[in-house]
């Protein structure tokens, strides 16, 4: 059931495996803008059945980390355009994750403003900014100013400004970020709203923004294209727990049920947080008929266990998805998982964020430089067998750190080869590489990995010349060349069959 299709409103999702939301922070400033490593990072990841984008914040106020790309610029929304169509072009879905953070930020982030909230109760949770004696950390949130209600309906036009720009920029749908303590959480959640009017009090009111918000987003880009992502069970950013978020959530979902919106998300499993027992995913189906996805720690198997439940539709993954962009390919095949760097999973550049070795051939199969490595290898080995002149042939090697690497020889200089190389011209004659199967692993700024099966025929020597075929498969690590698109052996590593 974890690979079978699944229809969900418009869209017809190829598996039950979602990428969760994840804050990443590599948008590029000024401007908060997605970029190139940003489409690359969804791109490699576009096998999933429906991607939850990072969080994005849709006002400047809404922001509670630097480095979060926005959609409430036109220079923003630009920017998405090419993230949507590369995850579109490999046949993927994704939606928008909309937020505002509420209390979680500081004046140094927005602005000079003071953040806001439902009332003025200080939340735990650092924000990560601008610090006064340079670069960025993290900052102690304040005491935020309690929105009236020009401040409200303030920030529900915001969402549907952000929900309409997401439509814009090709997104699939949005989802509003209502859990792990933001905004709509801080409205939903007793410990920290503390009103007194309409907004505020018995459950009917807490839920009253949350309403607002998602019946407007509905009414603006349609239901199908609208979900919530919500954490009852979690205690994140609240000076105290609410045991009764659970309830207070039910009556949410049974308020918007004739919406018809395309799903509901449950954070589960992280930070501070109680098991969600079975009644309550019973009690979800009997009063809302769109599609359930849950995220938290879940695993291959547990997944798969959820989904037989029939309670479940979906179910999220957020860290293994930073470390294997071919998660769904891994899950099907039974592979081993790549393990993450958790000093890059916020901030930074490609590192961490586009450059995990994948095992599956589909990740880089249209990229240009598949083609450009494969042509270089092709090339590479057409001189070797036509015994090429060796000035001309070790230009195409990298020698700072080399290694070819055979199961009989390890060769670590340029010397070391060109004896090599002399050596098999004295012991075969009409040689011949025959290379098949070739596909990228791995991409960073300035190297790929590339692996291969190479058939080594020939005749050797001495006479009477005696037919040898050997198979193995090369695992090649290619450096960039002083020229764009070119490349140098650096890594030549043969394991024979």
């Amino acid at each position: 059931m974890l690979f079978s299709n699944l229809k969900m409103g418009q869209l017809e999702l190829r598996n039950r495996i979602a990428m969760a939301p994840m804050t990443r922070s590599r948008a590029t400033l000024p401007g908060d803008l997605a970029n190139d490593m940003m489409r690359e990072y969804y791109r490699q990841r576009a096998s999933s059945g429906l991607l939850i984008s990072e969080g994005i914040p849709i006002s400047t106020l809404g922001r509670g980390f630097s480095f979060t790309p926005g959609l409430y610029t036109e220079e923003q929304v630009e920017s998405w355009k090419p993230v949507t169509k590369a995850v579109h072009d490999l046949g993927g879905a994704i939606f928008a994750q909309i937020w505002h953070v509420g209390r979680t930020s500081h004046k140094a982030i927005t602005g000079g403003e003071l953040p806001i909230s439902s009332s003025p109760v200080e939340g735990v949770s650092p924000a990560f900014g601008p610090l006064a004696e340079g670069g960025y950390g993290f900052l102690k949130t304040e005491i935020p100013r309690e929105m009236n209600h020009g401040d409200i309906q303030e920030v529900i036009q915001q969402y549907v400004v952000a929900a309409e720009n997401a439509i814009e920029a090709g997104f699939d749908g949005i989802e509003l970020h209502g859990a792990n303590g933001y905004l709509i959480e801080q409205f939903m959640h007793k410990a920290t709203n503390k009103r007194t009017d309409e907004y505020g009090g018995s459950d009917e009111n807490r839920i009253r923004f949350a309403v607002e918000i998602i019946t407007a987003v509905a009414n603006a880009i349609g239901a199908d294209k609208t979900a919530i992502r919500l954490s009852p069970y979690l205690t994140i950013d609240h000076p105290a727990d609410d045991f009764d978020m659970p309830t207070t959530v039910l009556k949410f979902l049974e308020t918007i049920e004739p919406l018809g919106i395309a799903y509901v998300h449950f954070s589960e499993n992280v930070m501070n947080f109680r098991e969600v027992p079975i009644t309550f995913r019973q009690q979800v189906r009997d009063v809302f008929s769109g599609k359930v996805i849950i995220a938290g720690r879940y695993t291959k198997e547990s997944a798969q266990e959820m989904l037989d439940t029939g309670l479940v539709d979906l179910v999220a993954f957020g860290e293994p998805y930073i470390a294997n962009p071919d998660l769904v390919y891994r899950f099907k095949h039974d592979l081993e998982l790549n393990e993450g760097h958790r000093e890059t999973y916020y901030g930074g550049a490609e590192e961490g964020l586009i450059d995990y070795s994948v095992a599956d051939p589909e990740v880089f199969a249209t990229d240009p430089a598949k083609e450009q490595a494969e042509a270089f290898i092709l090339n590479y080995y057409s001189k070797f067998d036509a015994r090429a002149d060796t000035d001309a042939f070790t230009e195409d090697f990298d020698w700072d750190g080399f290694l070819m690497s055979t199961p009989d020889r390890k060769i670590r200089t340029e010397q070391e080869y060109l004896l090599f190389y002399a050596e098999t011209n004295e012991v075969f004659v009409d040689s011949n590489h025959k290379v098949e199967n070739f596909m990228l692993t791995r991409k960073t700024a300035d190297s790929i990995e590339a692996t291969c099966d190479v058939t080594f025929t020939a005749n050797q020597k001495p006479d009477p010349l005696t037919p040898i075929e050997v198979k193995g498969r090369v695992r090649f690590v290619l450096k960039q060349g002083e020229k764009a698109n070119t490349w140098k052996i650096n890594r030549y590593l043969v394991d024979v069959d």
